[in-house]
């Protein structure tokens, strides 16, 4: 039994799977859970606490919507989230009429909608529906991209990143305009919306003074709606060609 999520439509706090003899047998509620498959078949959570795959998609908050409505999965603080409150992937919409309903769950990166689901489901009246949805990486999307210097999370004396993505021909789609800010809260950056599919990582630098201190060159990129991390060590010879 998976543990009970918050409610998103009602203030009504449940404690566990259950029957209710205090509501109408024509009305009943639907607790919706959600994993992710990535562009490759690719499977990350569980529907359980501790295995959400919310970390692997970089999936930062999940919306559902059904009859009408958008309710979206908090967290403890009551912020949008990837989870609810109990780190349960998870939320549950309350006192609907019996009957099957259509509804779709989306999965944002900030505001970019890149996993998607929708079916339909039956209401049963008197009693919580648990439906398992799998989210399905959508095309195009960005691609999250995180670093370590020399196996080290730091930006200390890197004053920004510069990148380059090329596609299975060697063209350049995208790159760095200008120095990326290295940031210490994450370390890593989002580079721009591509559709899924094989690239190359020309080259991922991190500056210093204007040179590259950190770098790796022509990296495969599998891009199928996961973070990807690297590790960047100091330049050999020329470093990366540019």
């Amino acid at each position: 039994m998976k543990p009970t999520v918050l409610l998103a439509a009602a203030l009504l706090a449940l404690s566990g799977c259950y029957s209710r003899s205090n509501y109408s047998s024509n009305y009943g509620d639907v607790t919706f859970y959600w994993k992710f498959v990535d562009g490759g078949g690719g499977v990350h959570g569980n529907y359980l606490p501790g295995s959400t795959g919310c970390g692997d998609v970089v999936v930062d908050s999940v919306t559902v919507t059904f009859q009408g409505h958008t309710y979206s999965a908090v967290d403890a603080a009551g912020n949008a989230s990837c989870v609810g409150p109990n780190g349960v992937p998870g939320l549950t919409v309350t006192n609907f009429l019996a009957g099957r309903y259509p509804f779709t769950v989306q999965g944002y990166r900030g505001n970019e909608l890149v996993y998607q689901d929708g079916d339909t489901v039956d209401v049963v009246g008197g009693v919580n529906t648990q439906k398992d949805t799998s989210l399905a990486a959508l095309s195009p999307q960005s691609i999250p991209l995180y670093f370590t210097l020399n196996g080290v999370q730091s930006c200390a004396g890197i004053s920004g990143l510069n990148y380059a993505i090329a596609d299975s021909s060697g063209a350049v789609v995208d790159f760095s305009q200008n120095p990326i800010p290295c940031d210490a809260a994450s370390f890593g950056f989002l580079a721009a919306a591509l559709p899924l599919g094989n690239y190359t990582l020309t080259h991922l630098q991190a500056l210093s003074n204007g040179f590259s201190a950190f770098e790796v060159c022509d990296q495969p990129l599998s891009h199928t709606g996961v973070a990807h991390d690297f590790n960047l060590l100091p330049p050999v010879g020329g470093g990366c060609p540019r």
